[in-house]
């Protein structure tokens, strides 16, 4: 390969581990490559060293490399939206300094299988009405070129600004694609189901939370009581006393049988 395509290169592959990372730009500058300069020169000699000064590293440039990537991938996305059928998923969320978020990710068939990929996140700067989160989208699919035909289901967590029957983002989507099927997020169904729930199977379900906050499927936490017991045994001897309670595995179990009829409807 030669020089002058090999320095862009291992800027871009650089700039991809930062961003993978999640570090600041400005760790390159500031401190990997004059450690790597450092180490080039002792080990290797002054004209490694050079060889490696000679990389576009600087902070902006980096930033420029995250956001060619960035656009990149963008732009493989949507062009593999605009070729095939696919399901939204939608929530709201706010970040650190209060702002609302609208939050998107997409599934579509790919080289024989379902992939999942984050679409897109953009500020909703209004009163988050349905109409505004539904215009965020539509100008999302407008500007990438993506037809509203193509997008078969569409996945909300089921609050009036989603679901309202005249201007909710579902009614306005459907105007759309009148065969686009709605359905409501699982995991927020199960957050509204559990809130009703007894003391007793609250706190079945409460300790299941602890073990494995980031699972919500109950079934593969009963699957694996087993493994589960032996992993937490030695940081959460209490805990994992519970995976050898026959009565609370038995609420456990009726916990999972619920939630898996749930996810069914």
């Amino acid at each position: 390969m030669d020089r002058f395509l090999k320095r862009p290169r291992a800027s871009y592959l650089v700039a991809q581990r930062i961003a993978k990372a999640r570090k600041p730009h400005t760790i390159m500058e500031e401190l990997l490559l004059p450690a790597a300069v450092d180490l080039c020169e002792v080990m290797m000699g002054k004209d490694a060293a050079a060889k490696l000064r000679s990389v576009p590293l600087s902070n902006d440039t980096i930033r420029r490399r995250i956001e060619d990537m960035s656009a990149d991938i963008k732009s493989q996305l949507l062009e593999r939206l605009r070729g095939s059928k696919f399901a939204v998923q939608l929530d709201e969320s706010t970040d650190v300094s209060g702002s609302a978020q609208l939050i998107a990710l997409v599934r579509y068939p790919w080289e024989g299988r379902i992939q999942e990929d984050f679409l897109f996140c953009q500020e909703l700067t209004g009163r988050e009405t349905g109409e505004e989160i539904f215009n965020v989208i539509d100008m999302f699919m407008e500007t990438g070129n993506v037809s509203w035909e193509n997008c078969i289901a569409i996945c909300t967590d089921g609050a009036a600004a989603m679901t309202g029957r005249k201007s909710g983002v579902v009614a306005r989507a459907k105007e759309r694609n009148p065969m686009m099927i709605a359905t409501h997020c699982m995991l927020h169904r199960q957050a509204l189901a559990s809130k009703s729930l007894n003391p007793e199977l609250q706190s079945v379900l409460s300790t299941v939370v602890s073990v494995v906050n980031h699972i919500k499927l109950l079934q593969r936490v009963y699957e694996l009581r087993s493994e589960l017991c032996e992993f937490i045994q030695n940081d959460k001897p209490t805990t994992a006393a519970l995976f050898s309670d026959p009565e609370w595995i038995a609420q456990l179990a009726y916990l999972a049988d619920v939630f898996n009829l749930l996810n069914d409807l």
